[in-house]
C-alpha cells in the first residue's frame, strides 16, 4: 500500500467519499440561506451562521491547544476571512434574497473559470484559448437562462444575479491570494477566518440598519442549524481535507456539480419550478466551466506550481512533487 500524494490526481476512496459529502451538503447551502433570509435580514443572518461556526471551530482549537498563526500566515488567514466570509457571503446572502437557490448555485459554478482569469490577471499563469472558449460558453448558458426562461414571477433580478456573481469573484480571488501564504491548521484557519468574516458582516449589518433578532420560526431555526453544522463545520472542514489529498483543480469540480443537487432539492423544498431553459442553461454553463478550467491539460503540474507562493512551493520541493529551481 502506498501513501497518497497531497496533490494526487487519483484520489483514494476516502477522499472521493469526502468530496461526495461536500457536494451534497454544499448543494443544500443555498436552500438553507433562502429559508434563513425569509425571516432574518441577510447580513445579520450570515453573521449568525459564521459567528456560531467560528465559536465551534475556536472551541476545538482551544481544547486541542493548537497554535495561532503569526506574521504572513496570520495575514493570509485575515485576507481569507475578509474575502471569503465577509465579502463573498455578504454578497451571497444579499443576492439570495432576490434570486432562487438553483440559479445562485449555477452562477457559483463558474468559480473555477473565474479563478482561471484571476490567476492570469495576477500573473500566476497565462490565459489559454480554452479559457476564453469556456467563458463564452458559460455566457451563452446564462443568456439561455435569462432570455429564454419562461417561469412565472417576472424577470430575474439583475441586482441579485450581479451580487451572486460578485460573490463568485470574491471566492475565486480569496483562493488565488491565500494560495500565496503559509499553510495553517484547517480548524485554526476556518475558525479565525470565520471570526474575521463575522466582524465584517456585523459592520455591514449595522450600516444597513438591519434588525438584530433571533430566529423564531421552526424552518428558520432548522436552516440555521444546518448551515452552521453541516454547511460550515462539515463542508469547510472536509474541503480543506480534500485539498490536502487532491489537486486544487480536481477539487474544484465540486463547484460545477453542486447545482445538480440544488436544482431538484430547491424544487422540492422551496417550490422553485424547474424549466427546460433553466436546466439547458445550467448544462451549458457547466460545460463551459469544464472546457475552460477543468479539462485535463498537459501543463497542469506547471500551472499548479506557478500558482503557489514561495512557502508552498518550498514544501512541494521538499516532498519531491516539483523540481527545485536551484
Amino acid at each position: 500500500m502506498t501513501d497518497q500524494s497531497p496533490t494526487s490526481s487519483t484520489p483514494d476512496r476516502l477522499t472521493l467519499l469526502a468530496a461526495a459529502v461536500v457536494i451534497v451538503l454544499g448543494g443544500g447551502n443555498a436552500i438553507g440561506i433562502r429559508f434563513l433570509v425569509r425571516e432574518l435580514d441577510p447580513f445579520w443572518s450570515a453573521a449568525l451562521r459564521f459567528g456560531a461556526a467560528a465559536a465551534l471551530f475556536l472551541a476545538y482549537v482551544a481544547i486541542r491547544r493548537l497554535a495561532i498563526p503569526r506574521g504572513r500566515a496570520l495575514m493570509g488567514v485575515v485576507l481569507y476571512g475578509i474575502l471569503a466570509f465577509g465579502g463573498a457571503f455578504a454578497l451571497g446572502f444579499w443576492g439570495l434574497v432576490r434570486v432562487e437557490a438553483g440559479l445562485a448555485m449555477v452562477i457559483l459554478s463558474v468559480v473555477p473559470l473565474v479563478t482561471l482569469f484571476l490567476a492570469a490577471a495576477h500573473g500566476l499563469e497565462s490565459l489559454s484559448w480554452r479559457g476564453v472558449a469556456g467563458a463564452l460558453a458559460a455566457v451563452a448558458g446564462f443568456l439561455v437562462i435569462f432570455l429564454v426562461d419562461d417561469r412565472p414571477g417576472g424577470p430575474v433580478s439583475t441586482a441579485g444575479v450581479l451580487a451572486v456573481l460578485a460573490a463568485a469573484v470574491a471566492i475565486s480571488e480569496a483562493g488565488v491570494i491565500v494560495k500565496r501564504f503559509p499553510k495553517v491548521n484547517p480548524a485554526v484557519e476556518n475558525g479565525l477566518a470565520m471570526a474575521v468574516g463575522t466582524a465584517v458582516l456585523i459592520v455591514l449589518s449595522l450600516l444597513a440598519g438591519e434588525e438584530w433578532k433571533a430566529p423564531s420560526q421552526t424552518e428558520t431555526i432548522a436552516a440555521l442549524g444546518y448551515l452552521v453544522l453541516a454547511g460550515s463545520i462539515v463542508v469547510f472542514g472536509l474541503f480543506i481535507y480534500i485539498l490536502t489529498r487532491w489537486s486544487a483543480s480536481a477539487a474544484s469540480y465540486q463547484f460545477v456539480l453542486t447545482p445538480f443537487i440544488t436544482l431538484p432539492a430547491a424544487a422540492w423544498l422551496l417550490d422553485e419550478r424547474l424549466s427546460v431553459p433553466m436546466l439547458l442553461g445550467a448544462v451549458v454553463v457547466v460545460a463551459g466551466v469544464y472546457i475552460g478550467a477543468l479539462h485535463p491539460k498537459a501543463d497542469r503540474a506547471d500551472s499548479a506550481a506557478a500558482q503557489c507562493g514561495p512557502d508552498v512551493l518550498l514544501r512541494l520541493e521538499e516532498e519531491g512533487l516539483v523540481e527545485s529551481a536551484g
